[in-house]
């Protein structure tokens, strides 16, 4: 490890410990600066082991993680910004607060209950579900202090991959996971360090290596990042989003065992970027572990409209419930590669909701009290039907 791998507050403390253990060994060093050296060496040992993990509680004493964070060349939990996932799916859970400083027990266990709430609020996704608790968190849970295991891998880092259609709950399932590996203790910190497309349009390896060492005790999210695999627009030789990949592994072999990466892309661009020459050289040395979400069934796709009907007051009764099916269908066809999934039902559910009053005002009905809708009934479906032929 060259010095440079060394913060530099660290390197001046050390420096200053050296000369005054010289100026010592040569005579001249009083009580008054034996004392500052033994303080020194005292503040180094902490910084030390709060790095490393057996004091990250510090992290949460006023001013005392601050400091420490400085001496250590760390991102202060206390500037970490809190990335909430855009809503992909209904009933989804969101995104916690993320506990400042070090983790205790009960932020560990709110972390794990929220990481199993969002999975389990997933519509269709059980075989993703079922691997991420066997290839992630399983080997996480065993890897609990083995020497140099964290992630259940001797890899300097993990890259978990997931992808699937839109509106499937992609965005959700890497944030479970996030908070999943914080609650197991893989991860020191819950915080979340975002890198997008927009943060490297002007150099991708240096946005690359300042967001991974902000992500450091914590997760590194590559968010939509299909733009990994764009090419350069002036045609350098090395696309940007190579340079950024390797400019994460650099941090990652500087700092092994330290964060974990969570990348989030469409259908099938997973295994495009994992067969990219370039991109296999920072991928092929990290633990990559792909999560692939499957596209939903016309069931599970009624499931979420029933969920998002009844959320907005207007339940769908049993005689709509086989044209409200159909109705699905239709509009899957009809948008064919533009059909989102989870979106496309919510807008289902605004439309049906408005026929709901349409004809209520059609028919004389007064409107429910308090503007509350009625159930959805089969007329109202034939009404948000007709719009599509």
């Amino acid at each position: 490890m060259s010095l440079s791998a060394i913060p530099l507050p660290l390197r001046i403390v050390g420096g200053l410990l050296i000369g005054m253990l010289l100026f010592r060994f040569l005579g001249g060093m009083g009580p008054l600066l034996l004392i500052i050296g033994i303080v020194l060496w005292i503040v180094v040992l902490a910084a030390l082991l709060y790095d490393s993990g057996p004091l990250a509680s510090l992290g949460g004493m006023p001013g005392v993680g601050r400091g420490l964070d400085w001496i250590t060349n760390r991102q202060s939990a206390q500037m970490t910004t809190s990335v909430a996932p855009a809503p992909d799916q209904p009933g989804a859970a969101a995104e916690p607060s993320q506990p400042r400083g070090g983790l205790g027990d009960s932020d560990r266990e709110t972390l794990m209950a929220e990481a199993y709430a969002a999975l389990d609020a997933l519509i269709g996704q059980q075989t993703a579900v079922d691997l991420i608790e066997t290839r992630l968190f399983e080997p996480v849970r065993a890897a609990a202090g083995a020497d140099g295991q964290v992630f259940g891998s001797r890899a300097p880092a993990m890259l978990v991959l997931v992808s699937g259609p839109r509106g499937v709950g992609v965005p959700e399932t890497a944030f479970a996971i996030a908070r999943g590996f914080a609650g197991l203790g893989a991860l020191k910190r819950a915080h979340i360090a975002e890198l997008r497309t927009r943060d490297t349009r002007n150099d991708a390896a240096e946005a690359a290596t300042k967001k991974a060492e902000e992500a450091i005790g914590g997760t590194l999210l590559l968010r939509d990042a299909d733009w990994l695999l764009a090419p350069d627009a002036y045609g350098a030789a090395t696309p940007p989003g190579v340079e950024a990949g390797m400019a994460i592994l650099e941090v990652a072999e500087r700092k092994p065992q330290s964060f974990m990466i969570v990348a989030t892309l469409p259908e099938g661009m997973d295994e495009k970027l994992r067969m990219d020459a370039g991109h296999r050289r920072w991928l092929d040395r990290l633990a990559v572990r792909p999560v692939k979400l499957n596209a939903l069934n016309d069931d599970e796709l009624l499931e979420i409209l029933q969920r998002e009907l009844t959320a907005i007051g207007c339940p769908l009764e049993d005689e709509g419930i086989r044209p409200a099916r159909a109705l699905i269908r239709e509009v899957r066809e009809a948008q064919g590669e533009d059909f989102d999934n989870a979106e496309a039902c919510r807008r289902l559910a605004e439309q049906l909701s408005t026929a709901e009053t349409e004809i209520g005002l059609e028919e004389g009905i007064d409107p429910a009290p308090g503007g509350e809708a009625r159930p959805i009934a089969r007329r109202h479906v034939m009404r948000v039907q007709e719009t599509w032929e």
